[in-house]
This record gives C-alpha cells, structure tokens and sequence, in this order.
C-alpha cells in the first residue's frame, strides 16, 4: 500500500515537473528588465524630439508662407 502511494506522489511530481518545463521560458541577452528601461526611455527621447522637429519645421513653413503681414 505504501509503494503505490509513493508512486502517485512521484507521478504528480513528474507532471508539475513536465508542466514546469513547458511553461519555462529562456530571455536573450538584451531582453532584460534594464534594457526594456533603456528602450523605453529611448523611445520616449525619440518622441518628443519628432514632436519637437515637426513642430519647428510647421513653425517656419507658415511664417515663410506668411510673410507679408510680418
């Protein structure tokens, strides 16, 4: 009676341990939590300077077609 016990009890084990494996994943070099950081930060940096170019460049192509009131 006890060995089938203990049989049961390994073959739950052996399950978590299949579940575990499969639901185990592996992070590349770069894809850490300080380079998600960088990334994000880079793309805001990114952002706001098109925000800030785009702007400028409307800016001085209205006052380039509005000349005459100037």
């Amino acid at each position: 009676m006890g060995t089938s016990r203990e049989n049961r009890l390994s073959e739950r084990e052996a399950e978590k341990r299949k579940k575990r494996e499969a639901d185990r994943y592996y992070l590349l070099p770069g894809q850490g939590r300080g380079a998600k950081k960088w990334r994000r930060n880079t793309q805001l940096i990114a952002f706001l300077t098109g925000i800030l170019l785009a702007s400028l460049l409307g800016l001085c192509l209205w006052l380039y077609h509005n000349r005459e009131w100037m």
